[in-house]
């Protein structure tokens, strides 16, 4: 099934949860990070990004399916936020988000931790 197909089906999109920790960014994504999902997780991070939050932590515990729109949601962060002076750290990834990550080579420039408070004491620390 197509991702406008799919989209159909299961209904209105939603923007992943956002909350704050201190002086960083927390978001929890939903079980898909794909084509559908993108759009809207896009414009949450630009919105934190656009109100000065640049240290970001993406909860990937939930994620069970990640495409190329998923990763290019991460990728876009990752580089939005380094600009901006800032950083990202992934957590919770699963077994399989974890292999999807390192496929993607994507486990050299991205932070990852095991859990949230161990990015939030990385994040936070003076840069």
């Amino acid at each position: 099934m197509s991702p406008l197909g799919r989209a159909a089906k299961l209904g209105p999109t939603m923007p992943p949860d956002r909350r704050s920790t201190g002086p960083v960014e927390v978001f929890s994504f939903g079980a898909r990070l794909d084509a559908v999902e993108a759009g809207p997780a896009r414009e949450a991070i630009t919105r934190a990004l656009a109100d000065g939050r640049r240290l970001l932590i993406f909860d990937l515990g939930p994620v069970r399916f990640m495409d190329s729109s998923g990763l290019f949601v991460l990728i876009a962060a990752l580089k939005e936020a380094r600009a901006a002076g800032g950083a990202v750290a992934l957590v919770g990834l699963s077994r399989e988000m974890r292999t999807v990550i390192e496929v993607a080579r994507l486990h050299h420039v991205f932070e990852i931790c095991e859990d949230e408070a161990a990015a939030v004491a990385l994040l936070g620390a003076p840069r």
